[in-house]
């Protein structure tokens, strides 16, 4: 079985790379630290189409 990625998907993957680094990075380590969550950035992500998309151990986020 090849688990390598095809074409799609490896371009899916570099553009969501370019979008986190460009438009994600703004005070993350911050945010982080006192557990902040931005409005702002959850609607770029929704505007790029990466909502909803499972993590690769399929935890599932909640609000604390």
């Amino acid at each position: 079985m090849d688990f390598a990625w095809n074409d799609e998907q490896a371009a899916f993957r570099k553009e969501v790379l370019r979008f986190a680094k460009e438009e994600l990075k703004d005070d993350v380590i911050e945010r982080d630290k006192n557990e902040e969550f931005s409005q702002e950035l959850w609607q770029k992500c929704a505007k790029f189409g990466i909502q909803g998309i499972a993590d690769s151990d399929g935890i599932r986020w909640r609000r604390r």
